[in-house]
């Protein structure tokens, strides 16, 4: 009995060891774009970024090994952001407890989430699936509209108000409706008080988010450096888990900020494969100034379990029937 069963372990196919992979990392050294006129669809360690602005054609944006720059127009209420597809994926969750982290190091360069802004001001953060569609060249939101590029983008969204409270909701495939704008670009706005949000239709949200977390004291320090981590993670079949976190410093070893989740499920699930991304802010205050951010990093990164292979299951079982059979001759 004790011969067999070593034979049917011997048999087993060794347990892995399951740990994060990072499928997309870029410090903006090696090749990375932004405002490239023919976007593609990037590679593990680099990406082509596009710039999409409220009220302007997007402005004052450069790209440099460690710092990514774009920023708003000098204005009392506007919303600007930086999309791209990435290479090394695309991931999908297939099995539950499988997930996806986007994680962005950013410094604070000027008025984003500061002193001055107002609760309509937040930070933005998503995951989607391009479909295989590649981006329109970065644009003015709100002028005149085109079609393609991120319109059918499906994916989810998690927001940081200036005031500490923390929304989550989904980013549906844009129809074109009445709207005459390229509204239907945007990836994180979700209807706000503009003709530069997407809005046909709106985002659903999710289950779960809402309040002010403790640590969050109104508002970012201009100059200073963040993380800001968006987890997506299958909880079912047909529902994911999303969760914002954002920290202190470069990576998470600093003081944690805000760490916030909400359930994407039912009518508001648009799936589990993802390959592209999207980062942005929303400036509005009664004063008009420009507001700017300089990414240093982006990572994605995942954790998805392995699935048995046929064979491994029925060397596994024909193992378990000689056990089986080993301790009927004992029996007798």
């Amino acid at each position: 009995m004790k011969r067999l069963f070593l034979v049917a372990l011997s048999l087993a196919t060794p347990v892995a060891v399951i740990a994060d992979t990072t499928v997309f990392s870029d410090d903006f050294s090696g090749g990375s774009t932004i405002q490239s006129a023919t976007p593609g669809a990037g590679t593990a360690t680099s990406a082509d970024y596009e710039n999409f602005n409220q009220g302007i054609a997007p402005v004052n944006y450069s790209i440099a090994p460690g710092a990514l720059h774009f920023e708003t127009r000098p204005t009392s209420s506007a919303l600007g952001e930086v999309e791209a597809r990435f290479g090394g994926g695309p991931v999908t969750l297939a099995t539950v407890g499988d997930y996806v982290t986007l994680s962005l190091t950013f410094v604070d360069t000027a008025n984003v989430l500061t002193t001055g802004a107002n609760a309509n001001s937040s930070i933005n953060i998503g995951l989607f699936n391009s479909g295989g569609v590649n981006l329109n060249q970065g644009l003015q939101l709100d002028g005149a509209q085109v079609t393609g590029g991120s319109q059918t983008y499906l994916g989810y969204v998690s927001r940081l108000f200036f005031n500490g409270n923390a929304s989550g909701y989904n980013r549906n495939t844009q129809n074109i409706g009445s709207s005459t704008t390229s509204q239907n670009q945007d990836l994180l706005f979700n209807n706000a008080s503009s003709s530069a949000a997407f809005n046909s239709p709106g985002g659903a949200n999710f289950t779960g988010t809402s309040g002010s977390p403790t640590g969050f004291n109104s508002g970012l320090v201009q100059g200073s450096t963040y993380t800001y981590n968006l987890t997506i993670s299958l909880t079912a079949a047909n529902a994911v888990l999303v969760n914002e976190q954002l920290y202190t410093g470069a990576g998470t070893g600093g003081t944690q900020l805000i760490n916030f989740s909400g359930t994407s499920t039912g009518g508001a699930f648009l799936g589990s494969t993802f390959d592209a991304l999207a980062f942005g802010f929303r400036y509005t205050s009664s004063t008009s100034l420009a507001g700017s951010l300089d990414i240093s990093q982006i990572t994605v990164s995942d954790l998805i379990q392995p699935i048995p292979e046929p064979t491994s299951v029925a060397i596994l079982g024909f193992a378990a029937l000689g056990v089986g059979l080993g301790y009927r001759r004992l029996r007798r």
